[in-house]
């Protein structure tokens, strides 16, 4: 279990962005034809489990007592830990018809993309972190856990058309992606408990499972298990009055996982002598792979088989303005994963630009993995074509790992000429 708890936070490398940050600096490179860039943003989140809890477990720290109780005290009966990390390159080429005040464009990205996200009890955070002697004379709840965590690489085709009538703007963008299955983990229980006798003398174990993994023998990079497709849909509108709406989907797709994947259930009930443990699940782990009629069931319920999986696809509307001559830029969005344990975040904020080389922004939302999020984020025209832009909208990860709930960014370099 620690390994599926790591996989979450590493998934946490990088940075978060929301796709309400639009490019900034575009009206300085209006003849460019060709734009390359280098991209990459994600997030680690939680409605519970602090910053600080996830950094000290990651390096392998020893984790306090007051950092548990920091992380515990926030949970409910159920609470919830996901993440994502998006990485890539791409082309665009831009062409622009006079006669009809047109701007066509072409795109070719690769991108690595992955995705965690997993509900559980409290009652498994405490069994894990603290150990099953304060549920002594009691059941531990370990039903209703559901984990899922995805790791794929994307090659995507796009086309996009903006038309310009007035002061008034029409944009849609389609791509097609192709990808590459990398790895798949899926792990879900609907029944799980765990009875604990209060003289330590047993612990009764109910539960049923359910999992499914791709191949585990090749699971680095670039490792195919499982090849699928996917679209992103993208439609805005600027009215005369310059509020633009934008809807957009990404990752609207699936992933058919070859025939070396995995399936099992376990369906049982078990019963371990002699335990009082600090850490139950590890102790558990060790004593059913000693236990040859366990691990023989286990095995017959193990089978080889192809299955699909659908991707967590991003769903988001927008509505942005501009202030001040267009100095300031004030938007709010609403945000959402399809097929993904994940609340609909509501994001607002506003970017000032200082100059026609340098903006800085703020913004503030609700929801998504965690609670309460702020941030920041700032962009500057290098020179030359060269935009670089950088930023977070969970900027008390950095300040407050105590409290906080979350953490990530975001960057991009652009080279338009």
């Amino acid at each position: 279990m620690k390994n599926i708890l790591l996989t979450a936070i590493c998934s946490m490398l990088l940075m978060n962005v929301n796709a309400q940050h639009e490019w900034p600096f575009k009206n300085n490179y209006t003849t460019a034809t060709t734009e390359i860039g280098i991209d990459a943003n994600g997030l680690i989140g939680s409605d519970a489990i602090t910053t600080k809890f996830m950094n000290t477990y990651i390096n392998n720290e020893f984790i306090e007592q007051s950092v548990k109780d920091g992380a515990y005290s926030k949970m409910d009966d159920r609470s919830k830990i996901g993440s994502y990390l998006n990485a890539g390159a791409y082309m665009k080429k831009m062409r622009l018809f006079e006669a009809d005040s047109t701007v066509r464009n072409l795109t070719l990205a690769l991108r690595y993309r992955t995705h965690f996200n997993a509900a559980f009890p409290s009652d498994l955070f405490a069994l894990y972190f603290y150990g099953n002697k304060r549920f002594a004379g009691v059941n531990a709840d370990i039903s209703d856990f559901n984990y899922e965590a995805i790791q794929y690489q994307q090659l995507q085709f796009g086309y996009g058309k903006t038309k310009k009538s007035g002061n008034s703007e029409f944009e849609y963008y389609a791509g097609i992606s192709f990808l590459n299955g990398q790895s798949y983990l899926d792990i879900s229980t609907t029944r799980g408990s765990i009875y604990t006798q209060p003289d330590g003398e047993y612990a009764d174990l109910d539960i049923r499972l359910e999992s499914r993994q791709s191949d585990t023998t090749k699971s680095n990079f670039g490792s195919s298990n499982g090849l699928g497709a996917s679209l992103d849909l993208m439609v805005s509108y600027k009215m005369e009055n310059q509020v633009k709406i934008s809807l957009s989907a990404t990752d609207i797709g699936m992933i058919a996982w070859n025939s070396k994947s995995s399936y099992f259930v376990v369906d049982t009930t078990y019963r371990f002598e002699g335990l009082t443990v600090n850490n139950l699940f590890d102790s558990l782990y060790l004593d059913i792979t000693s236990e040859a009629e366990f691990i023989d069931g286990f095995k017959e319920d193990r089978k080889k088989e192809s299955f699909t999986s659908l991707l967590p696809a991003k769903f988001q509307l927008q509505v942005s303005k501009p202030f001040m001559e267009d100095k300031l830029m004030a938007y709010a969005s609403v945000n959402y994963f399809l097929n993904a344990d994940y609340t609909p975040q509501i994001i607002a904020g506003g970017s000032y630009f200082f100059s026609k080389s340098f903006m800085a922004g703020v913004s503030a939302g609700f929801g998504g993995y965690t609670e309460f999020s702020a941030g920041i984020h700032v962009g500057a025209d290098l020179g030359h074509g060269f935009i670089l832009t950088a930023g977070t909208d969970y900027l008390t990860g950095l300040i407050n790992q105590d409290n906080s709930t979350a953490e990530g960014g975001v960057g991009s370099l652009r080279f338009l000429f």
